[in-house]
């Protein structure tokens, strides 16, 4: 400012003269600078327009519009890695005279992650995780009488994604995981049950069927008539017939058996009438009808050979 308040103004390095014979003082004039704040989606889509500030002044961020599958927007940060250090809408201002970029911060999804019982007894917390954060998945807590635990599917008939009890998993969508369960096998046993020679043991998984082992016990006097489940019941199960395992825990058969029943023959050896036969039980003493002092005819019942014939005298 010279005489007379005129204002000069000199740009930097320009040619300079006075025009008096006092001294001259020069002001330095100050221009704010402009700086430009851009957005980078840092993994997200989409695009936003930048923002523009002076040094000083104060602005509202604009309200992100990038999206990331999987990820929720947390904030700002000055780095690609970094903690948000502005949310969204938050003010900013320049700290120092460059240009800024802003990188947005991603927070990974939490997916909610169920067990169902599918069958079995028990409580089980849901687990969360997550994306892209694989986690081990709980054990299995639940329990099914006669079954075993298998594995998780995601399908409740065991089709689906499977899982063993602790792998490691990585949602992408909350999820219900089904207990999938192996029938445990249970041993049939045979018990000659006063009878001789043995007969092999079968297993038959919970709730299914197998055909019985073919008797091969013998009992002299005895018919083998079938399996029961006592010791003194009567017959349950046919020689070779199909059992099923209703009951989660091993069986003992027992064999059945009815005595041989025999027909006693009155001959009169040389005298005369008709006398009829008697029936006896085999190991079970009775007394004859008729005694004669002649032959007695034996004849086995069911069976007409003469291999099971014989006389008494």
């Amino acid at each position: 400012t010279i005489e007379g308040g005129t204002t000069v103004e000199y740009a930097d390095e320009a040619s300079f003269s006075l025009t008096g014979d006092s001294s001259v003082t020069l002001y330095a004039v100050w221009t704010s600078i402009s700086r430009t704040v851009s957005f980078n989606a840092n993994g997200g889509t989409g695009s936003m327009a930048p923002q523009t500030l002076e040094y000083g002044e104060t602005i509202t961020l604009r309200s992100n519009t990038f999206t990331r599958e999987h990820y929720n927007f947390s904030g700002w940060s000055t780095t690609t890695t970094g903690s948000y250090e502005y949310l969204n809408n938050d003010v900013f201002s320049l700290t120092g005279d460059e240009d800024v970029t802003l990188y947005a911060v991603w927070s990974p999804d939490l997916y909610k992650i169920s067990f169902s019982a599918n069958g079995g007894y028990g409580l089980m917390d849901p687990q969360y995780i997550y994306y892209n954060d694989p986690d081990p998945l709980y054990i299995c807590n639940y329990t099914r009488p006669g079954f075993t635990f298998n594995k998780w599917t995601t399908q409740a008939d065991g089709s689906g994604a499977a899982y063993t009890d602790g792998a490691s998993f990585s949602p992408t969508e909350a999820t219900e995981l089904y207990a999938q369960w192996t029938p445990e096998d249970f041993v049939v046993s045979f018990d000659g049950n006063g009878g001789s020679g043995s007969v092999a043991n079968i297993t038959v998984p919970y709730l299914t069927q197998k055909n019985l082992t073919l008797n091969s016990f013998t009992k002299t006097g005895y018919e083998f008539a079938g399996w029961s489940t006592s010791a003194t019941g009567s017959v349950e199960y046919g020689n070779g017939g199909i059992y099923t395992m209703l009951n989660p825990e091993n069986v003992t058969l027992y064999a059945v058996w009815e005595p041989t029943t025999y027909r006693v023959y009155f001959y009169p050896n040389g005298g005369s009438g008709n006398i009829s036969f008697q029936q006896f039980e085999y190991g079970v003493a009775q007394n004859l009808e008729h005694i004669y002092q002649s032959a007695l005819h034996i004849q086995r019942m069911g069976k007409q050979s003469d291999n099971h014939h014989s006389k008494l005298y």
